[in-house]
């Protein structure tokens, strides 16, 4: 199932995920915390003041007030406020709260931020920073500028700069790769197919992170079910024949082993009349090895070879002596003996003439 990015992008370019309430008939919207701001909250303690310290960095809009940007003004009055409520309304809103720091933990996730640094938009955004940090209020539209990175901002911006300063460097190393291939190809070519292996692995990874596939230690792509919606799913697709990248993957695999396996075996089968060592199947097919049809043939040029001579030597003796280098070329044409064999018999017995 492909990722939702949309908790980690408002976390990335935002800086907070926001929810909504109404107190006394004024709506307030609240927002999640940074880590600069928890540590703030700790310096009140416990009991009330901390309740309240809380909720008034939490707030985000009071009715029409940005508390963000009167956050030094305003700050004094909402402790005051929040302070003043029934704990059973503290309560109600903190539930709210702790709902939106769980899907903040969710979204901070390693793996979930490291597959949204491999989308266009993750790519785009960071182009546009020019250099800012990802808090920055040009960049989030809100005066966040004081209240710290999130846990996804640092780790987005760090993810992005060692991808794209690797990019800067590749090309560099292009550069340089060109000039040694004309010292050292070979060198150079082996250094590529490495190269080659390690990107194609890279793009599977990045691939399956932005899809939501899972992968295994080594890099390789892990269909499991982790749930029974997704064992109803997934028989279903096997049922209705849908086949996803997985099971296309394991047909062309097995296409490839057939193909294989029935070029070995027209290459090993041949017929019962050869007599070539090997393995005979029920029906009287023998099966050889590559190694076995080669040695038969070797024999079988030397039989042709030792017949050739003999029947060169015959017609000497029948006829005399006669053309021999006539007679070598028709065996050949017809194909009875290799040429080679012929000529060497030839200069043999041209030798011992």
């Amino acid at each position: 199932m492909r990722p939702d990015f949309t908790d980690v992008a408002a976390l990335i370019h935002r800086g907070f995920l926001t929810g909504a309430g109404w107190i006394s008939g004024v709506r307030v919207v609240w927002k999640t915390l940074t880590a600069a701001e928890i540590d703030r909250i700790l310096l009140y303690g416990r009991g009330d003041d901390a309740d309240a310290a809380y909720l008034a960095l939490s707030t985000l809009l009071f009715g029409d007030e940005d508390i963000l940007s009167t956050r030094s003004t305003s700050l004094p009055a909402l402790l005051s406020f929040y302070r003043d409520l029934p704990i059973i309304a503290r309560e109600l809103i903190g539930e709210r709260l702790n709902a939106l720091g769980e899907r903040t933990r969710k979204a901070s996730d390693g793996t979930l931020i490291e597959a949204y640094s491999y989308t266009d938009a993750s790519r785009v955004s960071f182009r546009a920073l020019h250099g800012r940090a990802a808090n920055d209020p040009l960049a989030t539209g809100w005066a966040t500028g004081g209240l710290g990175m999130t846990t996804p901002q640092v780790v987005w911006t760090g993810l992005m700069s060692i991808r794209l300063g690797a990019e800067d460097r590749r090309i560099h190393w292009e550069g340089a790769k060109l000039v040694a291939a004309t010292m050292a190809p070979k060198v150079v070519r082996s250094i590529e197919a490495r190269e080659d292996a390690r990107d194609r692995l890279d793009r599977q990874r990045q691939r399956a992170l932005v899809l939501g596939e899972r992968l295994t230690e080594d890099g390789h792509v892990l269909n499991r079910v982790d749930s029974v919606e997704e064992m109803r799913d997934e028989m279903e697709r096997a049922l209705k024949g849908i086949k996803d990248d997985h099971d296309r993957a394991i047909e062309r695999y097995e296409v490839g082993v057939t193909g294989s396996l029935e070029a070995v075996q027209r290459q090993v089968t041949v017929s019962t009349s050869l007599q070539i060592p090997g393995r005979r199947l029920p029906d009287g097919t023998l099966v050889a090895t590559a190694a076995d049809v080669r040695a038969f043939r070797e024999a079988e040029r030397r039989a042709a070879s030792q017949r050739a001579v003999a029947a060169l030597d015959a017609m000497d003796e029948e006829e005399g002596g006669g053309d021999l280098v006539g007679v070598g070329a028709h065996l050949s044409r017809e194909g009875r003996v290799p040429a080679s064999s012929v000529l060497a018999s030839l200069a043999a017995r041209q030798a011992r003439a």
